[in-house]
């Protein structure tokens, strides 16, 4: 990511919904990965482009620029006495839609751009992320807002949302040079939302969501009536509930990728957070402290007063455990932030490793983090006592718990807990013994298996992935 562009001009809306942006999440499972979210599209974009705008409040100004330090190119607070209420949060976007009065193209906060997009978006009528083919969950959303009496639709929209197939454009892109239409596809939408008095609370349908209504279909209905052109992002159409993750939150292949957009139930995928999380630690360390910094109270590697802090013993399966983890904790104590960020950072570096060719991956050296301590569940264990660690561990049921490796961590209570299977666990202890290659892991957990070769790197590949994901391994050298 190094290439820039002169001949663009995009735009971003952050709106705290007269919140904090420390304590809201804003449909993300915590309010630090709705930061990350931020930081990761922001920085991806000035990565291509100079002129990146941030529209916001002066709460989004506070965290974003003063704290986190974002490299806006230019900042406008603007939306401190928006009159919206939280329910309707696109009317923010659009808001920032009507104030723009030159050619723009506005971006999501949960976009991420790995390249730069094709020259003639920035030269488009129109342009939105795509257009969408609505399916039966658009039609049971339409639906429910023409079951509200008390909700009266433009005359545009009268006929055209009782078609089974309802006109939308993705927005998670927006913006054009036809100035003149998007002030009034904006006035139809603050209309809209006027006349139906959603900004009003002593309406009982007041939390009615109209988002993709005001925002995304009445920009289609207009368009298809005036017949305007609009460009495609993506460059083609999509089922309102066809955006896979393999398709737009593809974190491992992200270079190659023309964009990432974490729309809607991704960014509730624990999984899709902690690869976002990966993805910001591997490209822009810095802001990944500058977030983490933000929430002590979460994350305590980051309070002052974390080595006088005493580990929890609630819940511990049993005492000799809990023992364990204060005992790792106490020799972990003088384990510097820098020397954790050191780790972190080398662990996020895997992605090449996990798209490269066999020939490749078996040659690429190994190396397990430094400072893993292991706990061997005693046999003796009774199953009920093993069912209470695989409750602790997020097992699933009748999982082959033994072993557990734990390891320093910048997160939650600053120790990471593992539920290594036996392969995961013959890894790791070779790999305490120096750098190794994956072909030499290979040969050394299965000598003489009469599994297929193909099988065999197969499994071994699992294991090392998820030794890789979960931050006991790394790619040496990397």
């Amino acid at each position: 990511m190094n290439r820039r562009s002169e001949r663009s001009r995009i735009v971003q809306t952050f709106w705290s919904a007269h919140g904090s942006a420390l304590l809201s999440s804003y449909g993300w499972p915590h309010a630090e990965y709705n930061l990350m979210s931020w930081a990761m599209s922001c920085l991806s974009l000035r990565e291509h482009y100079d002129d990146v705008e941030l529209y916001t409040d002066t709460e989004g100004h506070r965290i974003l620029i003063e704290q986190l330090r974002l490299p806006y190119s230019r900042i406008h607070v603007v939306l401190d006495d928006f009159d919206c209420l939280p329910f309707h949060w696109a009317l923010a976007k659009i808001k920032t839609y009507s104030l723009q009065e030159t050619p723009f193209v506005h971006v999501d906060g949960d976009i991420y751009l790995p390249n730069p997009l094709k020259a003639e978006m920035f030269d488009a009528n129109l342009v939105t992320q795509n257009r969408e083919i609505g399916t039966l969950y658009y039609r049971r959303m339409m639906d429910r807002i023409l079951a509200e009496k008390e909700i009266t639709l433009p005359d545009i929209a009268q006929r055209a949302v009782r078609k089974d197939s309802l006109a939308s454009y993705n927005m998670g892109f927006f913006g054009g040079k036809n100035l003149d239409f998007i002030r009034r596809y904006c006035n139809l939408a603050f209309q809209f939302v006027e006349d139906n008095h959603l900004n009003d609370l002593k309406y009982r349908h007041v939390s009615l969501d109209c988002n993709v209504f005001f925002e995304q279909m009445l920009f289609a209905l207009m368009a298809d009536e005036e017949h305007q052109k609009v460009e495609s992002v993506l460059g083609r159409e999509m089922e309102d509930q066809g955006y896979t993750g393999r398709e737009f939150c593809d974190f491992i292949n992200f270079e190659k990728t023309p964009f990432l957009h974490l729309l809607g139930g991704h960014k509730r995928n624990q999984y899709q957070c902690e690869m976002l999380e990966k993805t910001l630690l591997r490209f822009y360390p810095d802001f990944h402290r500058r977030i983490m910094s933000l929430f002590p109270e979460k994350h305590i590697r980051f309070d002052q007063g974390f080595n006088e802090k005493k580990l929890s013993q609630d819940d511990m399966p049993t005492e000799d455990y809990g023992t364990f983890l204060s005992d790792a904790r106490e020799v972990w104590n003088n384990i510097s932030l820098n020397q954790l960020y050191e780790w972190a950072e080398k662990n996020s570096q895997f992605f090449n490793f996990i798209t490269a060719s066999t020939a490749a991956q078996l040659n690429t050296l190994m190396e397990a983090n430094p400072y893993i301590a292991y706990y061997e569940i005693p046999r003796e264990c009774g199953e009920d006592i093993v069912e209470k660690f695989r409750k602790r561990l997020k097992c699933e049921p009748f999982f082959p718990l033994r072993w557990i490796a734990v390891i320093p961590s910048l997160r939650d209570s600053g120790i990471k807990e593992f539920a290594a299977l036996d392969d995961e666990f013959l890894i790791l202890q070779r790999l305490k013994e120096g750098q190794f290659s994956v072909q030499y892991l290979q040969k050394y957990i299965y000598p003489e298996s009469e599994e297929h070769p193909i099988s065999i790197q197969r499994h071994l590949y699992e294991g090392i992935k998820t030794l890789l994901h979960h931050g006991l391994l790394a790619v040496a050298n990397s």
